[in-house]
């Protein structure tokens, strides 16, 4: 497999291609494959495309000799006939967050089963960037890819004008799409509620949640329908209500749009200086997790004794912290297939009409930072 990464301002490119052939061997053509197989030129091409109609015992044996000879497709001359690049573009705001690489990782994978290769575009949260996004999906050249995936960062304002295109596309995350796009995401609300309720089971009376990106508005809150930070302080009200229990506001510090090590270990640092009594954190991303486990750490406080800890997404990293850290699987794998196989069935014709929400719930994964 291939991989070629460019750079330009603003924005990274990244192109997964074929098998690697050397230059100084013969590769198999489709002739090539039709004359071994004793089958018309026609009949080799629908074999091998899975086209067309033959006995099983004839598309068998086609298939055999092109295993044998390690032909492939060509897919430039496969894409000029069918008017198809075999290319998406995914847009999404920065690749050195954990799980946005990661997401991106396993779209790669998912495009790549289909034949499919994937473009990846970085943008900025700033607003010029922002305008420039806009204007880059309202201006979307179908021959640089046949549909968009898009992941929208949760600091801009997206209008249903902003989704209203005429490409296939679908959204990853928990941004809205009025129905104008597939949306694929997770029960941001009923994992947090899942992650409140395990932390309560298991001794916890006083949850601090790191994450939050302006100051606490309980109501606000309760009628969120869009946001990671959002619709996860909505489960968390909802599951202390349902608990007999209220919110402390001095337990959920304002962290802003930088879900980083940096802001969990200064989220933590602050809370223990202010003396509030906490007992268990949940942080919204593994991300700030981990470092509420450091400033924990480096505080002397026993994990997940004195406090235990639960972070989002299920990083890679995450189990092989000290302790290793628990976190609610944000099933970025299966996200990434279904958002492909929808934008594919758009693309294909098999998928019609009004945009879906497609929602899984997630899975708690229990580590070190919390009790059994």
């Amino acid at each position: 497999m291939r991989s070629n990464e460019k750079r330009s301002t603003g924005s990274a490119i990244i192109e997964v291609m074929g098998t690697l052939h050397s230059p100084f061997s013969h590769r198999a053509t489709l002739r090539d494959v039709a004359r071994e197989a004793g089958v018309s030129l026609k009949t080799a091409s629908n074999a091998a495309n899975g086209t067309g109609r033959m006995s099983p015992a004839t598309r068998a044996k086609v298939k055999s000799v092109i295993s044998d000879l390690d032909y492939h497709v060509n897919l430039s001359a496969r894409n000029l006939n069918s008017g198809l690049t075999h290319r998406i573009v995914f847009l999404l705001p920065i690749l050195n967050a954990p799980y946005l690489s990661e997401l991106a990782d396993s779209v790669i994978q998912a495009a790549v089963r289909h034949n499919y290769s994937i473009g990846i575009e970085t943008f900025s949260f700033e607003r010029p960037e922002y305008e420039h996004l806009i204007d880059r999906m309202h201006h979307f050249n179908t021959s640089a890819g046949d549909g968009m995936l898009l992941s929208l960062p949760e600091n801009i304002d997206v209008t249903p004008a902003d989704l209203s295109v005429s490409y296939p596309l679908a959204v990853v995350g928990s941004r809205q799409t009025y129905h104008l796009a597939d949306h694929v995401t997770t029960d941001d609300v009923a994992d947090a509620r899942m992650a409140v309720a395990y932390l309560h089971s298991h001794g916890a009376e006083h949850i601090a949640v790191i994450g939050a990106h302006s100051d606490f508005d309980k109501q606000a809150l309760l009628s969120a329908c869009e946001g990671n930070a959002e619709l996860r302080l909505r489960g968390v009200i909802e599951e202390e209500r349902a608990q007999g229990m209220h919110v402390d506001p001095q337990l959920i510090p304002t962290i802003g749009y930088k879900w980083n090590i940096g802001e969990g270990y200064r989220a933590t640092q602050a809370l223990l200086s202010s003396g509030a009594h906490f007992d268990a954190i949940l942080a919204l991303n593994d991300q700030m997790g981990i470092g509420a486990v450091a400033a924990l750490n480096a505080a002397h406080i026993a994990i997940p004794g004195a406090v235990q800890v639960i972070g989002f997404d299920n990083n890679r990293e995450s189990e092989y912290m000290q302790p290793p850290l628990s976190s609610v699987d944000s099933q970025i794998p299966w996200i990434a297939q279904t958002a492909v196989n929808r934008i594919l069935g758009r693309i294909q014709g098999s998928v019609r009409g009004a945009g879906k929400v497609i929602m899984r719930r997630s899975r708690l994964i229990l580590r070190g930072t919390t009790r059994t």
